[in-house]
């Protein structure tokens, strides 16, 4: 076999990995879709509710993640929570759960809050109340309790 003939061999080795790869790969990737197409923008009101509702449905616990989000956020996380719950139904008792830590982490670190006026618990304590008023489920509710005491703690004028 002469240099021309490996050269063509190679060449249909190439376009034949080519098309394996191609139909390997999703659908997405190849084919992005039309490029002249502005990209949505989201207000950061838009990114902050995304972001919370996230971690009210997230399966993995929150007590390991690290949130400066929420630690800036205080009781305006809740108000935020609790739009979110208007538009979807119950909670399941991981997303519950999830509220408890996040209205934790939001007063963690009350000097980080931002606003003044959310540096007050009254939102977190009604969705803390509120919580607990819909389950049966007793160290559920002692955390719920232990949540509560917390944040009244930190919130305490120094």
């Amino acid at each position: 076999m002469n240099i021309r003939g490996l050269h063509e061999i190679s060449i249909v080795a190439v376009l034949l990995a080519q098309g394996i790869a191609q139909s390997q790969t999703p659908a997405g990737i190849i084919n992005p879709g039309p490029r002249n197409e502005p990209r949505p923008h989201h207000s950061p009101e838009e990114l902050t509710t995304a972001r919370i509702r996230n971690m009210v449905s997230s399966p993995v616990p929150l007590t390991t993640w690290r949130v400066p989000l929420l630690a800036r956020m205080g009781d305006a996380a809740a108000a935020r929570i609790q739009s979110i719950l208007k538009t979807r139904g119950p909670l399941s008792p991981t997303e519950q759960q999830n509220v408890v830590q996040m209205l934790h982490k939001a007063f963690e670190r009350p000097a980080a809050i931002t606003q003044a006026s959310n540096r007050q618990p009254e939102a977190s304590l009604a969705l803390l109340q509120q919580l607990a008023d819909s389950t049966t489920d007793f160290a559920f509710r002692l955390q719920i309790e232990d949540t509560k005491q917390f944040i009244f703690e930190a919130t305490l004028p120094k």
